[in-house]
Parts: structure tokens; C-alpha cells; sequence
């Protein structure tokens, strides 16, 4: 296959008052040009030469009287690139090097009816699917870096896209209605999606929805009044208990990949940490017994006291290893399975019920908990487990960075110190739990014998037998 650069830029081609938006292609070691026009006029104070495109919030009356708004134009101009893009791939896999009309014209095939030059291009070009779906790109691109998203926060939002997209390929803003609305509702239920994955998908599409509305776009009202309303059942909250976790912990497991992602999330089981923090822990992290983080996902910062298990069994064969990190972590996906896997040859086989509803139709399951074990849990089992053990709220709370109560009960601060008096409550319960099982399979003589000890060293009256 033939390999080539190319460039693009955004120029304006100067007039008597607005300038035309064209732009510049060089290809083929800039031996090859193309100048392409796009034939909209626009006022060379309200462009942004740097960026290649219109200032924001800005408007132009071209010599015709018509009205332009930056918003449309910088959606076409993203159109003109993705355009420019795959018509240059599209060379390259013929294995040829177009020449200037040849990619012109694959351009304008690309880009449909919007190949026609004006502003009646753009005119055509406002309701398309292709506008809406620059749109929702920008949308990405800005609430990205506006709220901090997480990489699995841009997921679900791609997601909601995608599906909107399998259930009208060409959906365009203007087409966003209640009956539209409603179609998709029905598409989600007859795909099978849960109605707590259909609330999250129609939550995330309103989002979108109410940010074009506050950037100028006109919204259909229905659009954004719109309510899913499907019937959820409640929550199932899914977790290891304490001696589940511990027998988990122990379980002399055969790989030894199986044995790094059980102890991955035994670590996070003892710490609290999510998946992303536990992948970007630093041996510089930790000290003095405690881990400092700032958490990826909050930007929360953490001092999580380090407890018996976590230090003695996963983090002192750790810490001398070559290496600024403390784990080899493999994507999030991979070590979902590997704990999986990893659970089940444990025989970790406690049923999980769970009720769920597709439409208004209930289903439920039965599972046992090493198919549905995952990361995520980790987290849950550290506050279950902590809770468990007579924790205080507020401790576990301060470790796991939330910052609000069911019961929307104000959040208290706690001193390191004082997290790290009750989190040895994890270590002594531990102790108190081999003791039980040890008496458990004492013989009744040796029974007597404990007894006498005990009542001896306590000074106590023994137990009559």
C-alpha cells in the first residue's frame, strides 16, 4: 500500500468585506494542491485563524442578507475534515495517489448534497444527520473537559449515540420529538436492554439534549420535557462477605496470572481503591502505613490506612519489585474475567438473586456470585465487610471518599489517626476469627482442659460440665 502525508487548514480567502472559507490540501510531499472552497462568506474579525474556525457565538451577514451562524459553520467545516479524511484512506487503499480533481471529487461525493458551494449548502446542511452528529461530537469534546468525564463516563455517553443511531441511522435534531422518543424507547425494550440501562441511556440523552438547548440550538420542547418512566426493581447490592473474602484471599489457586488479578482484588477489597486508582497506585504513595491518593474519578484526596492483610499478603511481595507502580494491571475488561475465572476455581457458588424488568415484563435471576464478580465489587465488599465489623460510617466513608450519607446526613471529617484506630478492627477480628475456628475442633477433654486455662489465668470459678 502506497504511504503518504497530507495536510489540511482552514484559510479565509479575503474579499472586499466577508472572505470565503476555503480550504488548503497538500499531499504527496506537498508536491500536489488542492484549493477547495467552500463558498460560505464570513467576517475576518470573528474568525479564529489559529484554531481554523468561526469565534464562538458569533454571526455574519453574507452579501445576500443571509444570516450565518459559527456554530453551523464550524460543524461544517468538521464535516470537510472527516470528509477530506476518509477520502484520502480511501485512496490509499486502492493503493493509488489521487490527483487534485480525483480528490475533489471523491470529497463532494463524501460529503452528499452538503458538496453544493453557499450558503444554501449550509442551509441544506443544518438539519442533516451528519450536522447533528458533529454536534454531538463537540458536545463530547466540551462536557469532557468541562466536567472531568472518566473514560467509562465518555463510554456510556458513546454509547447512548450509538444506539440512538441504530434506531435511526439518519436521526437529525429536528426529528427529536415525543413520538421519536418513545419509537426509541421501544427499540431499547425490544433489543432486550434492561429498564435501569434504558433510564441511564435516556438520562444521558437529555443531558445532551439540554446542553444544545443552552447552547443556542433549537430544541424541540417534547425533547426535553420527555420522561422514560419504565418500572425498576431495587438495587441489588452484590459483594463478598468478610469470610467468603478471606477464604478467597487464601485459596492455594493453580495460575499464576489468577493469582495476581485475585490478589488485585483482594487489594481493592481492603482499601477501597477503584480500578483506575489501584492501576495508578505508586510505591511513592505509600508510607508511614497509609496510602495518599488523589482518586482519578472525584479528584478526592485520600489517606487510607493500610490494614494486616493488604500490607502482609499482597504489598510486602511488591514493594522491592523493580518499578515506580505497584501492580502490572491489565485492562479493566481482562481483569474482570481473570477474577472470574479465578473465583470459580475458588468455588465461591453463593446465589445471587436478582430481579430486573424489560418494559413492563419482570425476569429474574439466580446466579452464583463468581459470574458476576468484577472489579466494582471490590469496593462494596470493603464497605459491607466494614460495616460488618462494627466500623463507623464516617470512617468507612473516609476512606472510600464519599461524600454524602443515604440519608443525606452531613459529611464529618475524621483524623487519620483516629481512621486508623478503627480500621484495626479489620485486624483484630481476624484473630478472634482463628481462635473460633480453632475451638471449633477442640475435642470435649481438651474442652475441659481450655476451660481450667482460661478460668485459672482469670481468675474465674471453671464451668461446671
Amino acid at each position: 500500500m502506497i504511504e503518504y502525508n497530507y495536510s489540511v487548514r482552514t484559510v479565509l480567502r479575503k474579499h472586499t468585506t466577508n472572505s470565503t472559507i476555503s480550504f488548503v490540501i497538500r499531499w504527496n510531499k506537498k508536491r500536489q494542491e488542492l484549493w477547495l472552497s467552500t463558498g460560505i462568506q464570513w467576517d475576518p474579525a470573528k474568525w479564529d485563524s489559529n484554531k481554523g474556525k468561526a469565534r464562538n457565538n458569533t454571526t455574519t451577514i453574507d452579501t445576500s442578507g443571509h444570516t450565518i451562524y459559527a456554530r453551523d459553520v464550524n460543524s461544517l467545516i468538521l464535516l470537510y475534515f472527516e470528509s477530506i479524511e476518509k477520502a484520502f484512506k480511501d485512496f490509499k487503499n486502492k493503493d493509488r495517489i489521487p490527483s487534485a480533481d480525483e480528490l475533489r471529487e471523491s470529497i463532494y461525493k463524501l460529503m452528499g448534497n452538503v458538496g453544493k458551494m453557499g450558503a444554501q449548502a449550509l442551509d441544506d446542511y443544518i438539519d442533516t444527520h451528519k450536522q447533528f452528529e458533529a454536534v454531538y461530537k463537540q458536545f463530547m469534546s466540551e462536557r469532557a473537559i468541562e466536567k472531568n468525564w472518566s473514560k467509562s463516563t465518555k463510554d456510556k455517553n458513546s454509547q447512548m449515540w450509538k444506539c440512538l443511531c441504530e434506531y435511526n441511522p439518519r436521526i437529525t435534531l429536528g426529528k427529536m420529538n415525543r413520538v421519536t422518543l418513545n419509537g426509541l424507547k421501544k427499540w431499547y425494550f425490544d433489543h432486550g436492554y434492561h429498564n435501569t440501562t434504558v433510564a441511564k441511556r435516556f438520562r444521558d440523552l437529555k443531558s445532551f439534549l439540554s446542553w444544545l438547548d443552552r447552547n443556542g440550538y433549537p430544541v424541540n420542547k417534547e425533547a426535553l420535557q420527555f420522561e422514560s418512566n419504565v418500572p425498576k426493581s431495587e438495587k441489588v447490592i452484590t459483594y463478598l462477605t468478610y469470610e467468603e473474602l478471606r477464604h478467597f484471599a487464601s485459596f492455594p489457586l493453580k495460575q499464576q496470572y489468577l493469582r495476581n488479578a485475585r490478589d488485585l482484588f483482594c487489594f481493592m477489597c481492603y482499601t477501597s481503591l477503584r480500578y483506575s486508582d489501584t492501576a495508578a497506585l505508586k510505591k511513592s504513595n505509600i508510607s508511614d502505613g497509609f496510602i495518599h491518593v488523589f482518586t482519578q474519578k472525584t479528584k478526592t484526596k485520600l489517606d487510607i490506612p493500610i490494614i494486616k492483610f493488604a500490607q502482609e499478603e499482597i504489598l510486602d511481595n511488591r514493594m522491592s519489585t523493580p518499578g515506580e507502580y505497584v501492580f502490572k494491571v491489565p485492562s479493566n475488561q481482562k481483569l474482570n474475567d481473570f477474577i472470574k475465572l479465578a473465583a470459580k476455581e475458588a468455588k465461591l457458588d453463593r446465589k445471587v438473586h436478582e430481579m430486573y424488568y424489560v418494559g413492563n415484563e419482570p425476569h429474574e435471576t439466580f446466579k452464583p456470585i463468581h459470574e458476576i464478580i468484577s472489579c466494582h465489587m471490590a469496593r462494596r465488599t470493603f464497605v459491607v465487610c466494614s460495616l460488618a465489623l462494627g466500623i463507623p460510617v464516617e470512617v468507612v466513608k473516609a476512606c472510600t471518599g464519599h461524600s454524602t450519607y443515604e440519608a443525606m446526613k452531613p459529611y464529618i471529617a475524621i483524623a487519620s489517626s483516629t481512621t486508623k484506630a478503627h480500621m484495626e478492627r479489620w485486624n483484630v477480628n481476624s484473630i478472634n476469627m482463628q481462635i473460633q475456628s480453632k475451638i471449633e475442633r477442640l475435642s470435649p477433654s481438651q474442652m475441659e482442659q481450655l476451660d481450667k486455662y482460661l478460668s485459672d489465668l482469670l481468675g474465674d470459678t471453671p464451668a461446671s460440665t
